[in-house]
């Protein structure tokens, strides 16, 4: 495939002294949280370099249990019907929540990801209008899912304004859905293999259903939006459900492997190639670069991040030509969104677009 399309990215040298010293900051950000993460790391279990036979036949092991053509590991949408609590009004519209069940039983029996209780809820929050209008589902990065703080990271506002519904969707484990007594980050993903690939199972059929009871409400059209981790989800379902009419992938996680090579998680030389070949093998199931899309490539956008040393720009180029979007570019960072402003506003053309949304009211515009 060729590569995608590509804007939002200044020629080499044409960037300003200003743009460049931004794009420092907001690596050497990310590159401190990497470094923490690292650290955090070495106290814990013996890394693949330690213990590399172990590491690749118990990734062997995941791969023959969860193969990537796994009959039955995917369902088709089923009818909710989530109970309603209004949150607040908006102009001409309401803030709502919705919650519904999310009970699946494991694909796989021995795995422990659905034992909290409140993980057993699906939870998200919908900007209606009076009337359904083409909706937007926003997916929310690793360990976020707070609603004030998605209220920071994402542009609720202008994408209403813009005539769109807008809907938050909770990742398993996290936000309101996280075991209040865990401590440390959600157990979604997870170092280990088989509960990261039971989680996306549960991810990916809460999302559906929930695309679903939309256009069963009257929405037109539905597409999904998603960061980092969320926008891994996203583009999952994308490959698992045909029903997506936008997809767009912002600041990208792309693949589990490579994430595991950008961080040091693997061996050097010729083990690390085979430790990061079966990295790729246990999770293709539920890879969205291991598996076919779904939706057409005129209706995926991606959102890379120049100075990204989290999911490192490489991520969203070869999300860009596996699903064969327009790849866009803002300056800064994972953490430190330099240029975010531009950033949203090719998003919400590209919702608006993509969706045909109604033309937005006159007047002015909320930030």
């Amino acid at each position: 495939m060729s590569a995608p399309p590509t804007s939002g990215v200044p020629p080499h040298g044409a960037a300003s002294r200003a743009q460049r010293l931004g794009q420092w900051a907001a690596g050497a950000v990310d590159a401190g949280v990497v470094h923490g993460i690292r650290a955090l790391a070495r106290r814990g279990p013996p890394q693949a370099h330690t213990a590399p036979g172990g590491m690749l036949r118990d990734l062997a092991a995941v791969a023959r249990d969860y193969p990537a053509d796994a009959p039955g590991f995917w369902r088709a949408p089923r009818p909710i019907a989530p109970s309603t609590q209004a949150v607040r009004a908006l102009p001409q519209g309401e803030l709502i929540e919705l919650l519904w069940p999310s009970e699946d039983p494991p694909f796989r029996a021995g795995t422990r990801l659905r034992k909290h209780r409140r993980n057993r809820t699906a939870v998200a929050r919908l900007h209606a209008h009076s009337a359904p209008r083409p909706t937007v589902v926003l997916i929310h990065g690793y360990g976020a899912g707070q609603w004030r703080t998605e209220a920071r990271l994402w542009p609720l506002g202008p994408l209403f304004a813009a005539g769109l519904d807008v809907c938050q969707i909770v990742l398993p484990y996290h936000g309101p859905r996280a075991d209040p007594r865990r401590r440390g980050g959600p157990p979604f993903p997870s170092g280990n293999p088989r509960r990261t690939v039971e989680g996306f199972r549960q991810a990916v059929h809460d999302l559906l259903d929930l695309v679903a009871w939309l256009k069963a409400r009257g929405a037109p059209r539905v597409g999904v939006m998603g960061m980092s981790l969320g926008a891994y989800t996203a583009a999952l379902a994308a490959t698992v459900s045909a029903d997506l009419d936008a997809l767009g992938l912002v600041i990208p996680l792309g693949s589990f492997a490579d994430y595991a090579r950008d961080h040091g998680r693997l061996a050097p030389g010729q083990l690390g190639v085979a430790q990061h070949a079966a990295v790729a093998r246990a999770h293709a199931l539920v890879a969205p670069l291991a598996r076919a899309p779904l939706i057409d490539p005129s209706a995926v956008w991606v959102l890379g991040a120049q100075a990204d040393r989290v999911t490192p720009p490489h991520h969203a180029a070869r999300l860009a030509t596996h699903f064969g979007g327009r790849l866009d570019h803002w300056p800064g960072g994972h953490l430190l969104p330099l240029g975010r402003a531009e950033g949203w506003a090719r998003a919400e053309r590209f919702l608006r677009e993509t969706l045909n949304a109604p033309p937005a009211p006159p007047g002015p515009r909320p930030r």
